[in-house]
């Protein structure tokens, strides 16, 4: 797998620091007398992971290499900037030396046993290394989020390790990989350069990455563990935004059909976009509003984020949408002067080249009529006079209030007859 993306090597100096150490506790003797017998070796950043350190293996600095005797006592010596560690003068015995780290894996045994008898050398490394995540970018060329044969890969995508500042370009063969990584939860973000004619395809398959948000799924990495298979799949896109209405609501009374309005009223203008190509766009849009409207606020879903221009109301790329999904951009405008045959024009805009720009335009054409006067009825003493009001249980119902009058003298003077026949029955 060709990886562009390397963490920068540390020099290394091959050969070991005499540093004068000794086991604590140890006596020696003076001069020739004392052992001449050593330990020491290198702890080193192996990032192949074969347990043997080749050129351009970084050593570790301050690694506490534990040497412990057979009295059961153990004592730490630190490796210095290249990574190597040495104790001169050890007696001879059967010592345990080891290394275990906090966040890399092992490559090599974490403790080996030595057997020190007077004058020998004994080296002893450790290969270390941290968890890494790593995928292959490729074609999808029929769309569908998965990977068939003859799908080959993609070079020169950038990825970024989320959250940091860490990147990746795949390489030839498309790979890419983030090595180093302690234990923990990362996510990988597929960013998008500028002019790309490629979009990520679907998730879901074998593309780990959201095509939305364009950042793949949590991956847990553990202690020196190599993570592969975060896969991204990449598409050209058929972008096209498509204009779907323009509409006008009056504030409590919902959308109308009428395209005559008065001075004074407050109205909703709206134009709405919805995606409509086979892959998630973020969505734009200008609304034009006719002299005559003033704007007062942006309103609708786009509204949140929008920018008023005069007689304008521009929608900002945002994030990205999926097709179907219908999404508003508006204005709350108040009529404020006369006009006739004024143009709302809505035009929709994509951050990626429009394929179909026949259904980026909607136009509706509006009138602005003269405020309307109430007239009131002048009694010859001069006060106005307020006309009768129905009664307010019939003020719903369609019944004429003077019919149902009628209705009720008749009942009374029926119930009026049959009392009196009544008492002449009784009388008789």
């Amino acid at each position: 797998m060709g990886i562009v993306h390397r963490a920068a090597a540390v020099g290394i100096v091959t050969s070991l620091v005499a540093v004068p150490l000794a086991l604590p506790g140890t006596a020696f003797a003076q001069n020739e007398d004392r052992p001449s017998s050593f330990m020491g070796g290198t702890v080193f950043n192996d990032l192949n992971g074969d347990g043997v350190r080749q050129e351009g293996e970084p050593g570790i600095k301050d690694a506490a290499v534990l040497v412990k005797g057979t009295d059961g006592k153990a004592y730490p010596y630190s490796t210095d900037a290249a990574g190597n560690w040495l104790v001169k003068y050890v007696q001879s015995d059967v010592y345990e030396v080891s290394y275990v780290d906090s966040k890399l894996g092992g490559t090599t045994p974490s403790s080996v046993r030595v057997d020190v008898t007077d004058h020998s050398g004994h080296s002893i490394s450790f290969g270390l290394r941290g968890g890494s995540i790593c995928g292959v970018a490729w074609m999808d060329e029929n769309s569908d989020g998965e990977r068939q044969a003859g799908e080959g890969p993609v070079s020169g995508r950038l990825v970024y390790l989320h959250g940091t500042d860490r990147q990746a370009h795949s390489g030839a063969d498309g790979g890419y990989c983030f090595d180093g990584l302690g234990p923990g939860e990362y996510r990988l973000f597929s960013s998008r350069l500028q002019a790309d004619r490629l979009v990520l395809t679907k998730g879901g398959g074998d593309s780990k990455f959201d095509w939305v948000s364009a950042l793949s799924q949590p991956v847990v990495v553990g202690k020196g563990e190599q993570v592969t298979g975060i896969d991204s799949g990449y598409v050209v896109p058929r972008a096209d935004l498509k204009a779907v209405q323009v509409l006008i609501n009056r504030p409590g009374g919902g959308a109308t059909d009428e395209n005559d309005f008065r001075v004074g009223d407050v109205i909703e203008v709206y134009g709405s976009v919805t995606p409509n190509g086979d892959v998630p766009e973020s969505i734009g849009g200008v609304l034009t509003l006719p002299e005559g409207l003033r704007i007062e606020a942006a309103v609708g879903g786009l509204g949140d984020t929008a920018v008023i221009r005069g007689q304008e109301v521009h929608a900002v790329h945002g994030d990205k949408k999926h097709q179907g999904l219908v999404e508003f951009l508006g204005a709350r405008v108040v009529v404020e002067k006369e006009f006739t045959g004024g143009e709302i024009k809505w035009q929709v805009q994509g951050f990626l080249p429009d394929t179909d720009p026949s259904n980026d335009v909607l136009t509706r054409t509006i009138n602005a009529l003269p405020a309307q006067t109430q007239p009131q009825t002048q009694p010859q003493g001069g006060a106005p006079v307020a006309a009768p009001a129905k009664t307010a249980g019939l003020a719903n119902t369609g019944v004429d209030p003077v019919a149902a009058g009628a209705i009720g003298l008749g009942a009374l003077a029926l119930g009026g007859l049959a009392l009196f026949g009544a008492r002449r029955r009784q009388q008789g």
